[in-house]
């Protein structure tokens, strides 16, 4: 994928790349259904599926994972309290709405 270009065609229908590839014709459907859902391809119907032109630093699935510790910390932390559910996701709202703020402001 290093050489994969912006809006460059990707032109390895699925049963083709498992063969090559030596793996069950089920993986590679998933697999591009996963680099959809990432934003590292495109596929537009009856067009084909092309390198999506601003493939994110991390995938989605990454930043999930760095993220998730913190979710974790904030829910326990929040259950220590005895905090509601919607108490603490009422503070996390606030706490981004804040920094949209911010950032509006440095525009």
């Amino acid at each position: 994928m290093a050489n994969w270009r912006p809006r460059v065609r990707v032109w390895l229908p699925s049963p083709v790349l498992a063969a090559e590839l030596r793996i069950n014709p089920t993986t590679t459907p998933r697999a591009y259904q996963n680099l959809e859902r990432d934003g590292v391809i495109t596929t537009i119907p009856g067009g084909g599926t092309y390198v999506a032109e601003n493939v994110p630093r991390f995938l989605k699935s990454e930043k999930l994972r760095r993220l998730q510790p913190y979710a974790k910390q904030i829910a326990v932390e929040g259950a220590q309290l005895r905090l509601t559910d919607e108490d603490i996701l009422k503070i996390v709202q606030e706490e981004l709405a804040k920094l949209t703020e911010r950032v509006g402001d440095h525009r």
